[in-house]
């Protein structure tokens, strides 16, 4: 059953197989689902990690109605559920898209973030700010 976290903007679900071990967050790829992760998921929570599966903005049962839905704003919401969920910190899982999401919320917030795990990365480059 869906949980949800809370954001300025709107909701995000998320799937957590809770326990008290190693967090790892994991984001599906653009226009995936949460469930993609569901082969791996009872793999994870078998070696003693809690695994939480998240939907992306926009998709799933996370609400449509959102500002931004840049690589940026995905990486927000990847270390607000890791701080929602007690901090880390925590292996984030990204898959194609949200693979520069990840990388983003490492350098954003490096105390939330572990190690990263990236998928078929479609990490870009993108132009540093003035």
């Amino acid at each position: 059953m869906a949980e949800y976290l809370e954001r300025p903007d709107g909701r995000i679900a998320y799937d957590d197989s809770g326990g008290d071990g190693p967090l790892i967050v994991a984001a599906p790829g653009m226009g995936d689902l949460r469930g993609s992760y569901r082969h791996l998921a009872p793999l994870l929570v078998d070696a003693g990690c809690r695994f939480v599966s998240m939907d992306l903005r926009g998709v799933g049962e996370s609400t449509v109605e959102w500002p931004d839905y840049s690589d940026a704003a995905i990486g927000t919401d990847m270390t607000a559920l890791v701080n929602h969920l007690g901090g880390g910190p925590a292996v984030l899982v990204g898959n194609s898209l949200t693979a520069a999401s990840a990388v983003i919320a490492a350098t954003e917030a490096p105390a939330s973030v572990r190690s990263l795990v990236l998928m078929g990365p479609f990490a870009r480059d993108v132009p540093a700010p003035a």
